[in-house]
């Protein structure tokens, strides 16, 4: 086996681990699959996967499957390197920048040989407050062919929320075209958030209880049923899987107020790795109540 073989095999176990290891997105998985497929095994006439689409809400997993995604298309050619160089609307704007083309240059050089991840991608010509930027039009012209001119050494991925990237996609045929294929990633519910809590907490030698897990899903269920209906879903606003990096966070600040109650000869080394019930409830209920 060459050392490049090697370094490809590497690549797709890599890819192939870390997409085992998302809570939940078993449509995601499924569709990630069939792109590593088709990468592999091209079927003639077919050509190999391209650029791609992400819709959904903030931290529902996007950024973390582009790694895959960049990680898939090192190990089977498509790309020279696995590396993803991420950017978002306000590093290439016209509003933020006085020279958004020269911006777009740098971003598109700094990806080459891999991915360029453009979050909140649609508002590139409408910005979030819905005005029009002048600028748009010549960025997203300037992209489309900087995708030409790289083309087998470039690829792109657009993300943003669905109904905005549908949008942007169909107010121009070209751009649409370059993007025949979306990955939907939908919000998180009450047990994956849970559980990507106690993910959190495991690559940090911390242990959630089971009555643990059990009380953040008890309280982010209750949070979503009698949230305040709104344009976006309760667990959006909370940005998805950073409310669980937010609760472990605090529920580790409220384990060490415990320990430091205790007396020390009292601690145990379980009580150091371990956050239970009472610590995941008190930082639940505080980080809950900032939004109805």
């Amino acid at each position: 086996m060459t050392a490049s073989t090697a370094a490809a095999v590497d690549l797709l176990t890599r890819a192939d681990r870390a997409l085992d290891d998302l809570v939940g997105r078993e449509g995601i998985k499924s569709a990630v699959h069939k792109i590593c497929r088709t990468a592999e095994h091209p079927a003639p006439g077919v050509g190999q996967p391209g650029h791609l689409v992400f819709t959904g809400p903030l931290g529902t997993g996007k950024s973390a499957v582009a790694q895959i995604i960049a990680d898939i298309y090192a190990g089977t050619g498509i790309i020279t390197s696995p590396t993803v160089h991420s950017v978002s609307d306000r590093d290439l704007a016209g509003r933020h920048w006085d020279d958004p083309l020269a911006q777009l240059d740098k971003a598109v050089n700094s990806a080459l040989g891999g991915v360029l991840y453009i979050d909140e991608a649609s508002r590139l010509s409408v910005g979030a407050t819905g005005i029009v930027d002048a600028s748009g039009p010549d960025v997203i012209a300037a992209l489309l062919d900087a995708m030409d001119t790289h083309a087998g050494n470039l690829i792109v991925i657009l993300a943003g929320y669905g109904d905005e990237i549908e949008t942007f996609l169909a107010g121009n045929e070209r751009l649409a075209a370059q993007f025949p294929t979306s990955l939907d990633f939908e919000s998180y519910n009450a047990y994956e958030i849970a559980e990507i809590t106690a993910v959190v907490a495991a690559r940090a030698g911390i242990r959630l209880t089971a009555k643990a897990r059990a009380a953040i899903r008890v309280a982010v269920q209750l949070k979503i049923e009698h949230s305040v209906p709104r344009k976006y879903p309760i667990i959006d606003r909370f940005a998805n899987a950073r409310l669980s990096h937010q609760i472990y966070v605090q529920a580790k600040e409220r384990r060490t107020q415990r320990l430091a109650e205790m007396k020390p000869d009292d601690i145990t080394n379980a009580d150091t790795r371990t956050l239970d019930v009472a610590d995941v409830q008190a930082a639940t209920a505080r980080i809950l109540a900032k939004l109805h």
